[in-house]
Formats: C-alpha cells, sequence, structure tokens
C-alpha cells in the first residue's frame, strides 16, 4: 500500500466537502474513505482544526490563486476571456460546499470572506483595465458580475458558472 500524502488527506477532504458538505468532513469519514488509520492523519494533521485551516488554504490557492494566474499569463486585452475560460473549471459543488460551510464554521466564513475580497478586487482591476473605467464604476460592474456568478452557481448547480463578463454596455 503505498503512502497517503498529506496533499492526498487535502484533496480527499476537498472532495468529500463537495460531495458530502460540511457534515460529511469528519476524521471518521475521512479514515473511512481513505482506507487509512487516524495515526495516518495524525501524522500530517496535529488536529480537524489543522486540517481545516489548510484545507481552506488549498481550496483559495487552486480556485482562486491558480485561476488569476491563468488569467494574468494571457496578453493584456484577453485577460477576461482567459478568467472567464478558468472560472468555466471550477468545481461549482465544491464552491457551494464552501459558502454552506461559512455559514457555520469560523474558519471557512474567514476564508470565503478573504477569497470573496480578493476575486472582487481582481476582477474590478481587470474590468478597470480592460474597459477603460474609474475604479468605482469597475468596482461596481465587479460585484455584479461576481453575483451573478456566485448566483448562477446557486441557482444552476452542476453547470458550468454563467458570465456577464462578455456583455458589453452599449455606449
Amino acid at each position: 500500500m503505498s503512502r497517503f500524502r498529506r496533499a492526498d488527506w487535502l484533496d480527499l477532504g476537498l472532495r468529500q466537502l463537495g460531495k458530502a458538505g460540511f457534515d460529511g468532513l469528519t476524521l471518521e469519514t475521512l479514515c473511512r474513505a481513505s482506507g487509512r488509520t487516524r495515526g495516518s492523519f495524525y501524522h500530517h494533521f496535529k488536529d480537524m482544526k489543522t486540517f481545516v485551516h489548510a484545507l481552506v488554504e488549498i481550496w483559495a490557492e487552486r480556485q482562486t490563486e491558480a485561476v488569476i494566474a491563468k488569467a494574468e499569463a494571457a496578453e493584456p486585452g484577453a485577460r477576461g476571456a482567459a478568467l472567464q475560460a478558468a472560472v468555466g473549471g471550477l468545481d461549482q459543488g465544491l464552491e457551494l460546499a464552501i459558502r454552506l460551510a461559512a455559514r457555520r464554521d469560523p474558519v471557512f466564513a474567514a476564508a470565503q470572506a478573504r477569497v470573496d475580497r480578493r476575486r472582487l478586487d481582481y476582477l474590478a482591476a481587470l474590468i478597470a483595465e480592460e474597459r477603460g473605467l474609474v475604479p468605482d464604476t469597475a468596482r461596481r460592474m465587479a460585484e455584479t458580475e461576481y453575483a451573478a456568478l456566485v448566483g448562477s452557481g446557486l441557482l444552476f448547480p452542476g453547470e458550468a458558472p454563467r458570465s456577464l463578463f462578455d456583455l458589453r454596455v452599449p455606449a
């Protein structure tokens, strides 16, 4: 049997959270799903709190920082399209599970708030850059876009996120 690494526990935790929600994120459930013992878990994590902190950090990295990096790798003027393509690949079930967990757990709530700010800040800067808008207008547009994105995930679970980014406001 191969060694179950820290990254394997975190991958499993994200899958479990996306599949079963906050209540499915227990040590017993994780051990059963991994076929590993509590000792294996505790070899990598001091306790569940440490695990949850690491879990929200890997979620933020994969579902926010990696997405922004993909957009930033595109040429100026094409970053909005690159962002939209990258957002289309996000795990919407996991996004919903994180939002629901944030309503019940302060660690998830703090991570969700931090990620929402990061996403909104990036989107506002991108809208300002690509559309030549003043920061306040770009921020309002970013908030509307992000609200539509989050809302579409709630209204149309399992579908690719819907975006307003490509809609152009007539001059």
